[in-house]
């Protein structure tokens, strides 16, 4: 097995600050080496864009832009994109790399990233990511980047969430989004709820792209976050979802977001990601 991992160091289009320190983290820590010694070859890539910054707008663009031809050829060369990101707008780039017209997508995360410029109450351009990816808002931008086409809403799995704004909510209720609870991750072993909805999902995709912020977690687990949000699941709680996941997926790439080093503590957060990237490698063998 082979995966490409790919850095893609910004946060609100900044390069190497907050969540963008996240990449060259997990270099320092020996993810590179760790995934070695789990049996994978691996080349590593990073997404830099040219010249300084501009604009968010601008920025999000090429920098996904970059990613996307990334992400093509690691899946022509048979490698597994494995995503290194600092915020959610990756999903963009990623999903442009491949044909994603017939794919679905599995995301976890406490908040939906299900507003619009409409509706977002703080204007914070990476709550919007989900709402991009299904197509409600920024298909222009998207359009720049590469292959723009929506992933169907009714293909969409959105994990562990539980801090919505108002309109957001009302707007995810009106959706065909599947929604699994915190509890029906943390109850996987005990009951069939999460693993009916993830049948449900596998009776109309095959490949998904499969993507992780890591504030989907309990904060007491992970400090270095941006927010954090209580009420989360446990990270064995989460891992034994990636595994029923991975059984029933072809996971065509997968994005680790939302680390922000800066807020770590005796780097806690650091070895949680870590470990979820070794989880997330291994899904490529399924």
């Amino acid at each position: 097995m082979k995966i490409r991992l790919i850095q893609v160091p910004y946060d609100l289009g900044q390069e190497n600050i907050g969540m963008g320190k996240a990449p060259e983290r997990y270099l320092q820590a020996g993810v590179e080496e760790m995934l070695s010694r789990q049996g994978f070859t691996v080349t590593v890539e990073r997404i830099q864009r040219e010249g300084p910054f501009q604009n968010l707008l601008h920025t999000v663009a090429e920098v996904n832009t970059r990613l996307a031809q990334a992400v093509r050829q690691a899946i022509a060369q048979d490698e597994f994109p494995l995503i290194l990101g600092g915020t959610c707008s990756v999903c963009m780039g990623t999903l442009s790399g491949f044909d994603h017209s017939q794919s679905g997508i599995i995301w976890f995360d406490a908040h939906g990233d299900f507003n619009t410029p409409e509706t977002s109450i703080s204007g914070y351009f990476d709550g919007m990511s989900l709402a991009i990816a299904t197509g409600h808002c920024y298909q222009d931008l998207w359009s720049q980047i590469g292959n723009s086409v929506p992933v169907a809403e009714d293909h969409t799995l959105l994990i562990g969430v539980r801090d919505l704004d108002p309109q957001e909510e009302k707007d995810l209720k009106q959706s065909q989004i599947h929604i699994a609870s915190v509890e029906s991750v943390q109850r996987a072993r005990e009951t069939a709820d999460f693993a009916s909805q993830l049948d449900e999902l596998a009776m109309h995709v095959h490949d998904i792209y499969l993507h992780f912020d890591l504030d989907v977690l309990d904060p007491q687990d992970e400090p270095g976050i941006n927010f954090p949000t209580p009420g989360g699941p446990s990270l064995q709680e989460v891992e034994q979802a990636l595994h029923m996941i991975a059984k029933r997926f072809h996971v065509k790439a997968a994005a680790l977001t939302a680390y922000n080093p800066e807020l770590d503590r005796e780097d806690k957060t650091l070895r949680v990601g870590m470990h979820l990237l070794s989880v997330l490698a291994e899904s490529a063998r399924y």
